[in-house]
């Protein structure tokens, strides 16, 4: 075992001194998102306003995406739904979609909580919703914004006493944690609001402090009016932003523990100082030998 950590650090070390040196991760928080353009069909866009929950399973798929309840979808939006189109609505399918690849970025509020409000462009001043594809993909279709898309995230937190995950938004918004629904608000309505309180929930989840939680959010807008999304949380998200050749060996620390506070919620395609690199040390040190390690007193 110890081997494999050190094979597994000096990988680790190499990755990151490959890295450019010098400058400090920023403070903001940078999430990769799936952006999913469709056209105005009259049924899953632009058709029925109706809302409710389950009209997706309490489990992740194994393919990480949502298991649709095709009778409730029929039932709420009309027996021409298929399970072909609920497929396609997380997942590439020509003709039907066009994806784009994007990101949301979490800016600090204080006291540990960050935030994402579509109410606010990134200078404050007020702009009128969560519209990432605008005049993109299948274009607006005449209309002011861009109305009809999907997104996807999937990333990773650390669990903290006290964490917590506010949500508001439009249309449906399913999240899971280590692939269970812990948020469901499907259909086609205005902004709603959930509020989910780790610690409330992680007997459920079978989670304690410090473990790591697989974070999957799938998020539509489907009628015209408004979009909004407002995320409010103080989690400490894993998010291993890296190249394609970096990926695997990050993921790897990150799963046994080796990548130090310092760097959970850093943009890993960033430089590294110094200070961060000798936290990776510390920690693997600490790994290899079940020693604390003490500050030297000078």
């Amino acid at each position: 075992m110890r081997r494999n950590l050190l094979a597994l650090f000096l990988a680790l070390a190499l990755t990151l001194t490959l890295l450019p040196l010098s400058a400090v991760a920023a403070d903001n928080v940078t999430l990769d998102i799936t952006v999913r353009d469709f056209k105005a069909d009259g049924l899953l866009f632009e058709g029925d306003i109706n809302s409710g929950p389950g009209l997706v399973s309490g489990t992740l798929g194994s393919d990480k995406k949502p298991a649709y309840n095709l009778d409730a979808w029929k039932a709420m939006f009309g027996q021409d739904v298929t399970q072909s189109m609920l497929n396609a609505l997380f997942s590439d399918v020509s003709g039907v979609n066009m994806k784009a690849a994007k990101t949301l970025t979490m800016t600090p509020e204080g006291n540990g909580y960050y935030v994402i409000d579509s109410s606010k462009d990134a200078a404050g001043n007020a702009q009128d919703g969560f519209f990432p594809i605008d005049d993109q993909l299948f274009g607006n279709e005449d209309n002011e914004h861009n109305f009809h898309f999907s997104v996807e995230i999937h990333t990773r937190f650390k669990y903290v006493q006290g964490a917590t995950f506010e949500f508001s938004g439009d249309d449906d918004v399913w999240v899971y944690f280590n692939s269970k629904l812990v948020i469901d608000l499907g259909g086609v309505h205005g902004a709603e609001n959930e509020t989910v309180n780790l610690d409330e929930i992680a007997g459920s989840l079978g989670i304690k402090v410090g473990d790591t939680v697989n974070f999957d959010m799938f998020y539509m807008e489907r009628h015209q009016s408004e979009s909004n999304m407002y995320i409010r949380t103080n989690f400490e998200f894993l998010n291993l932003q890296a190249s394609s050749w970096a990926t695997e060996n990050l993921q790897k620390a990150s799963d046994m523990d080796l990548i130090p506070d310092v760097l959970l919620a850093a943009d890993l395609t960033k430089p590294i100082t110094r200070a961060e690199f000798a936290a990776v040390c510390v920690k693997t040190y600490e790994n290899l030998s079940g020693l604390k390690a003490i500050p030297a007193v000078v």
